[in-house]
């Protein structure tokens, strides 16, 4: 990326027409670095803008060239002093009606696409075999109207956007990863309309708040170990069933307005202290003996 440059006042001699040399021209926006003088004594860079009938299309790097000194301090490129220039580097260029051009570069061993504006389009290396496909400005789409797409990367693919990321379909969409033999170490996401499955042998979820609204859920497992410093259940009804449930606390502290009913075959209560109980009646009734067994025992 180009960045800001010096006035040309800086060079301290106020000119009108100068020779120049392109140093640089930026593939993307377009802009031209252009050093005053020629040979070794053009050593400073300013930015320049094309004033040729064909725009910027026929300067590349290395080129002499003629600049003039606007009424608003800008350069302009006014002519071409070297048509040849390095002229070895182009090949080939091939125009269109629109004003964009492609350049076969390098002994044929790249090729650049340029829009009607001068931005690079697209671009290929063929000693490294990269291609790069770029806009200045405006969208860009990939159309299979009668068939389907497929992107191959040996090294991953790679998405960055600056806006909103959507992923759409009217079938369903589907995330793998999996081992070298594609069944064990397997995780995946699939979405198809209405239903929502996640597969894999580790599931990690971080968040510092939360909610999950689920009208009907359902949790199965061979173990659950649940840990919070403060659980609050909230509930109309609260139903637990199991085989043998084991309850370790230090305080509890239970509160009922109505009725509490335990029904179970055998009632054994352990304490170590005291134990208390007080209630407005008391009424005891046992289908066979009443045992009471104490040191003392006080009635009355």
């Amino acid at each position: 990326m180009i960045h800001a440059l010096k006035s040309p006042e800086d060079t301290g001699a106020p000119f009108y027409l100068k020779p120049a040399l392109i140093a640089n021209i930026d593939d993307e926006t377009g802009q031209v670095l252009v050093a005053l003088g020629s040979g070794t004594k053009a050593t400073e860079t300013f930015s320049a803008v094309p004033a040729l009938s064909g725009g910027g299309q026929d300067l590349w790097p290395g080129q002499r060239v003629l600049v003039a000194r606007g009424e608003d301090e800008i350069l302009y490129i006014v002519g071409i002093l070297d048509a040849l220039g390095r002229r070895q580097k182009t090949d080939k260029i091939i125009r269109f009606e629109s004003g964009a051009r492609a350049d076969v570069v390098g002994n044929a061993t790249g090729l650049k696409l340029y829009s009607q504006t001068g931005g690079l389009v697209f671009e290929y290396d063929d000693a490294s075999g990269k291609c790069r496909v770029n806009l200045p400005s405006g969208d860009m789409a990939f159309s299979a109207d009668r068939g389907r797409m497929d992107f191959f990367a040996a090294e991953g693919f790679r998405f960055v956007s600056g806006g909103p990321l959507a992923l759409s379909s009217q079938e369903g969409l589907s995330l793998s990863v999996s081992g070298p033999d594609e069944k064990t170490n397997r995780s995946s996401i699939e979405l198809k309309p209405g239903v929502m499955a996640a597969e894999s042998d580790q599931v990690d979820i971080r968040a510092r708040s939360g909610h999950l609204n689920m009208e009907k859920a359902c949790v199965k497992g061979n173990w659950l170990d649940f840990t919070a410093q403060d659980i609050r259940l909230s509930a109309d009804k609260m139903e637990t069933i199991a085989r043998e449930m084991v309850q370790q606390v230090k305080d509890v502290y239970q509160t009922v307005e109505g009725l509490c009913q335990t029904t179970a075959g055998r009632i054994r209560t352990m304490v170590e202290e005291s134990l208390h109980f007080k209630s407005r009646k008391i009424f005891v009734k046992a289908e066979q003996d009443v045992k009471i067994k104490g040191d003392k025992i006080h009635l009355g």
